[in-house]
């Protein structure tokens, strides 16, 4: 089922320019104010120059967990770059869905009906992580994703 909610231009834009440019690390969406919409909220740079340590990557991830809300749904654009131990490099496009079960059932319902709208609008996500509490987005859990795509 569609919510009817479109994906902006804008979105749509700074989706390509995530992917090729490489610069912005991740990247909010939200719905406008008349709820038809969706479109380009907070979005944070990469660190220059950029250290891909597990370390480093893990510090970042858990600074962007910190500033989600426990009372509104989200999407987030999520550039993830980060080298293994023994050299392996990854750098995976993700999208995170954010509706904690605090947000309003209403919000939920709206989320949850957009989701498809969204994924169908930026080709090239290569991990989804669905999450309704922190817990979902423990940063070793995310990372077995993230390895396994």
């Amino acid at each position: 089922m569609s919510s009817g909610i479109i994906v902006s231009q804008q979105v749509i834009d700074l989706f390509h320019d995530i992917k090729s440019k490489k610069k912005i690390r991740y990247c909010i969406l939200d719905l406008n104010d008349t709820e038809t919409a969706l479109v380009p909220g907070e979005c944070v740079l990469k660190p220059e120059p950029a250290d891909v340590s597990l370390c480093a990557v893990k510090k970042e991830w858990e600074s962007f967990c910190s500033k989600l809300t426990l009372n509104d749904c989200l999407y987030i654009i999520y550039d993830m770059n980060y080298q293994r131990p023994g050299g392996a490099r990854r750098d995976k496009l993700l999208l995170i869905s954010w509706c904690p079960e605090s947000s309003s059932t209403r919000k939920k319902m709206i989320y949850t009906s957009t989701l498809n709208t969204l994924k169908s609008a930026l080709a090239g996500i290569q991990v989804e992580v669905q999450s309704n509490d922190l817990g979902d987005l423990d940063f070793e859990e995310v990372l077995q994703k993230v390895d396994k795509s």
